[in-house]
């Protein structure tokens, strides 16, 4: 069961969402054919470069699952990475502050790494263009990573209490509490939403 729920989480927050993002440049493409040919060409261009790069992905995570997300780099690293990547893609500002750093196990970097990510696949869905700000540091003996965006928000109280039939909240939850960590979701509607996870230096390994 727990291997199958990994691999739910993989699926999810890799080939899903390059999916959604795909979906997302080739509709907005098709808007586009009638009035404007050179943005539905920028679009589709952008659809193309994101399914070789979720390609890429895949290779590699079939290769290594736990280190493909880092590629070799420190997580502060390859946080600042993945939003230049996310604003190049979007439009949408991500800032990226590193304060301090703790050494993780390789398996909690990477899940950490993932769950920024998959808290910003959910920013580019919802925060309707917002900036987004992105936190890494040490805190408790641990690595914390808080990522803030300046959307609209939502009544995060329903979602908190039972996020069953969110995937995307529940595999955020599962990876930081496999590590030995907590995860939070808070929100309310004008004040924008923010993710926030801890996981400790050991990474939940510790005997």
């Amino acid at each position: 069961m727990q291997e199958r729920q990994r691999a739910a989480r993989e699926i999810h927050d890799t080939l899903a969402q390059g999916l959604t993002a795909i979906g997302l440049d080739v509709e907005g493409a098709l808007r586009h054919l009638g009035d404007s040919p050179e943005r539905a060409r920028e679009r589709l261009e952008r659809a193309l470069a994101t399914t070789r790069q979720s390609l890429e992905e895949a290779r590699r995570s079939v290769l290594d699952l736990r280190a493909a997300p880092l590629a070799g780099r420190p997580l502060a690293e390859a946080l600042g990475a993945l939003g230049r990547a996310f604003t190049s893609e979007t439009g949408v500002p991500v800032r990226v502050r590193a304060d301090g750093g703790v050494a993780l196990p390789l398996r909690a970097e990477a899940e950490l790494y993932r769950i920024a990510q998959e808290a910003l696949a959910n920013a580019r869905k919802h925060a309707q263009g917002a900036a987004v700000h992105v936190t890494v540091g040490e805190r408790d003996h641990g690595c914390f990573v808080r990522v803030r965006d300046e959307g609209p928000g939502f009544d995060s109280g329903v979602l908190t209490a039972s996020p069953t039939g969110h995937m995307g909240l529940s595999s955020m939850r599962e990876r930081a509490e496999m590590a030995g960590g907590w995860w939070r979701v808070e929100s309310s509607p004008g004040r924008g939403t923010t993710v926030e996870c801890w996981i400790p230096g050991d990474g939940g390994l510790a005997p």
